[in-house]
């Protein structure tokens, strides 16, 4: 990793787990052209920032989750709606291959 830096004009770097829940989400980076020693306060920010992402990268996940399944409630709900209120079931197969 060390060569694949400096060949990217890249002196310093800092790297965190993104861990929510104790799933691994990924791993934030943190560089800069210059050399440095890191200060405890620097990697303490680095390590909170790192935590409010992966927790971000985990609710955005369970939001779409909860938004897929609010899409297929509605369309069995739909679904059962159609098929209760059809009087020819031939009807119905068609109006629920309409809204799937």
């Amino acid at each position: 990793m060390g060569r694949f830096l400096k060949r990217l004009g890249l002196r310093a770097s800092i790297s965190m787990r993104l861990y929510a829940h104790d799933h691994a989400l990924g791993i934030l980076f943190v560089n800069q052209e210059t050399p440095c020693l890191w200060h405890p306060e620097q990697v303490e920010f680095v390590q909170r920032t790192a935590q409010l992402i992966a927790y971000a990268l985990e609710n955005k996940r369970l939001l779409d989750e909860s938004a897929k399944q609010v899409r297929i409630r509605r369309a069995l709900e739909n679904a059962a709606r159609l098929i209760t209120s059809a009087i020819e079931p031939a009807g119905a197969l068609n109006a629920i291959a309409d809204e799937l």
